[in-house]
Order: structure tokens, then C-alpha cells, then sequence
């Protein structure tokens, strides 16, 4: 079904999913072999990418059967509307002729008017229910199921971006455990870096050459900085703390640690990794107005280097691992500082 205005098109139906998940793609053949290695970063990811960015999939809660499904194809980028859906998440794809929403193992497809020619576009993916599904697996109209979990889509024309958490659930009580130390987000490294940004520069990656004291180096102006591991591929368990003055300098238990001063524009601050993801869902706010740039203090204490580091709730999880505690408050600029500078 389809409905028109002058701002968009609307087409809604069923899709059919099979083993958690659909499809959004056009007619080029995408490099289906690597969409799961390119999960969003979230607790319970929702979407996962192909290398090619021609092919996203879509992962549901629900193991099969019917869900109802709408796209809106935009003139403009929408604006956001939060209320009405459990988890919201931003993406971006390269689309053309024949685009469409579809399970590739079973039958139904739902196809969508772009709004331009072949090219980038953006999707905010919209879902409610998964969670509820999950714990129904099969949910079907012929059967007289409610059609608990629903999703939509809109896709606007937008230059290639990074994933981009809107709105995600928290992670359940059952699956929270006090006694583990707290971990914000997980960033994963294949480089030996990831990058802290304000998100002005229009780069995921900072600009950087070398790796100055071997935890943290900004770019010159500011806005973007590279932090580092000890080896190229690492998973890293991050803590990101956005304070009001100064912390007490703690390094116990920690192998190494770096101060820098840097500028950050307003209205917040996240991590950049990979080659498009991004890290914390909705990323965490500055003490600065939209626009509104000043120097802070960013503090990097890692663990990890001196003695093997096991992600705490990822118990047997073998890959090389670090754990990262970011500080970062308004201060004037002051000179770099190192702690306990690990083998140098």
C-alpha cells in the first residue's frame, strides 16, 4: 500500500522474516558474506551492515512469520519523533533502482520509491517489541497472534555517515550483574586506535601521525583525538565520564595514563571506531550550548597492557582486551601528562 504527499512516500504490509532477520537492498549484488561482522554497537543490535554499504540487515525479535512493516521515503530528512518506539537507530546505505524491504528466505517484499536517483541515503530505523517477540518466536496473523513487534523506516537523500543510536532500551535486569564493574560501550579495533569526537570535524577518523604518548593524541585543533591500544585488534571496554571540575588522579590498578587539553564544540561527545560505527548510543552530553566551542581536560587511563584484561561479562572471550576510562571536564589549557607509562 502506498500514500503520497509532497514531502513522502508511505508503503506498509507484512514482511516475512526467517531466523531474526530481514533485508533493505536494491539490485546490486551485495557482499552478503560480511554483513555479520558489521553489527551495530549497541547491547541488542538492531541492524548490521554489508561491506559494500549497498545491503542492510535488519535483526527482529521475533524468529518468523508476519511483521508488520512501514517505509517512508522523504524529500527532506524528517524530523525525529522518539515517543511511539522502544528503539531508534540511524544508518546509512547506497541505494538505486529496485530498492526494496524483503526476507530473502521466504516469500513478500515490500518495494519503496527513493526520493532521488542512485546514491546515499540516510535510514532512521524505528522498531517496538522486539524483546516481547523474542519470547513469542512466532507470531502470525493466520493463527490469530497480536502482532506485537513492529518497525519503520525513513530513508532521506544524505551524504554517508555513521551509525547512530537515537533511542536504545536498556539492557534487561537479568542480564545486569552488580558485582561487575561498570562498562559504558565497547569499542573494537582492527587499527590500533579509535577516535574521541565532537562530531564537527565531518571525519570518523582523527588526523593524526604517530602516536605521541602512546595513549591519547588530539589533532591540533581540537574536536577529534585518536586513542590507542597496545595491538591492532583489540575489543576495548570503555567508561566515559563527563565531569564538573577535576577528578582526584587514581591509577590504581590501572597501567598507564594520559592528560591532554583539547576543544570540543558543544552538544556532545562519542567515539568513533571501525570504518562507520560509533559509540554511545546517543552519545553523552557536554557542559556546551549547540555550537558553543571550549577547552577541556581529557583524561585516558588504560588497563589491559601489562597483564592480560578479561572483558567481565564476556568471561571467554579470548581476543587481546583492554579497558579504557575516559574523564573529561571544562578546564584552560594546560600542558600533556603521563602516568605509569607501561614498557617506555
Amino acid at each position: 500500500m502506498g500514500v503520497q504527499d509532497d514531502r513522502r512516500t508511505v508503503h506498509s504490509g507484512l514482511i516475512h522474516p526467517s531466523h531474526h532477520q530481514y533485508w533493505l537492498r536494491d539490485q546490486v549484488e551485495p557482499n552478503v558474506d560480511t554483513l555479520y561482522d558489521n553489527d551495530d554497537p549497541g547491547a541488542d543490535p538492531l541492524v548490521a551492515l554489508d561491506d559494500s554499504g549497498r545491503m542492510a540487515c535488519i535483526h527482529t525479535g521475533m524468529y518468523g512469520f508476519d511483521l508488520p512493516v512501514t517505509v517512508e521515503t522523504w524529500s527532506r530528512p524528517p524530523e525525529p519523533d522518539l515517543d511511539l518506539w522502544e528503539e531508534v537507530i540511524e544508518f546509512s546505505l547506497r541505494l538505486g533502482e529496485g530498492a526494496s524491504v524483503e526476507s530473502l528466505l521466504s516469500d513478500g517484499h515490500l518495494g519503496l520509491d527513493l526520493p532521488g536517483a542512485t546514491g546515499d541515503y540516510r535510514i532512521r530505523l524505528h522498531a517496538t517489541g522486539r524483546r516481547e517477540a523474542a519470547v513469542l518466536e512466532h507470531l502470525s496473523l493466520a493463527e490469530g497472534d497480536e502482532l506485537v513487534e513492529k518497525h519503520m523506516m525513513q530513508i532521506w537523500a544524505a551524504p554517508s555517515a555513521p551509525v547512530r543510536w537515537l533511542k536504545e532500551l536498556p539492557r534487561s535486569v537479568e542480564e545486569l550483574d552488580p558485582s561487575l564493574p561498570r562498562t559504558d560501550f565497547y569499542v573494537e579495533t582492527s587499527t590500533g586506535q579509535y577516535w574521541l569526537s565532537d562530531y564537527t570535524t565531518g571525519r570518523h577518523a582523527a588526523a593524526v601521525t604517530g602516536k605521541g604518548n602512546g595513549v591519547i593524541l588530539p589533532e591540533p585543533p581540537g574536536h577529534m583525538a585518536a586513542i590507542f591500544t597496545a595491538r591492532d585488534d583489540a575489543i576495548v571496554e570503555v567508561v566515559l565520564d563527563i565531569l564538573d571540575k577535576a577528578p582526584e588522579l587514581d591509577l590504581d590498578g590501572w597501567d598507564e595514563g594520559a592528560e591532554v587539553s583539547m576543544v570540543l564544540t558543544g552538544p556532545d561527545v562519542g567515539c568513533n571506531f571501525g570504518e562507520i560505527d560509533s559509540s554511545p548510543p546517543g552519545y553523552v552530553d557536554l557542559p556546551a550550548e549547540v555550537g558553543h566551542s571550549r577547552t577541556y581536560r581529557v583524561r585516558v587511563s588504560v588497563k589491559g597492557r601489562r597483564r592480560p584484561h578479561r572483558l567481565a561479562d564476556h568471561p571467554g572471550d579470548q581476543r587481546y582486551a583492554e579497558r579504557h576510562l575516559i574523564q573529561i571536564w571544562a578546564a584552560p589549557d594546560g600542558p600533556e601528562k603521563t602516568w605509569k607509562t607501561a614498557g617506555r
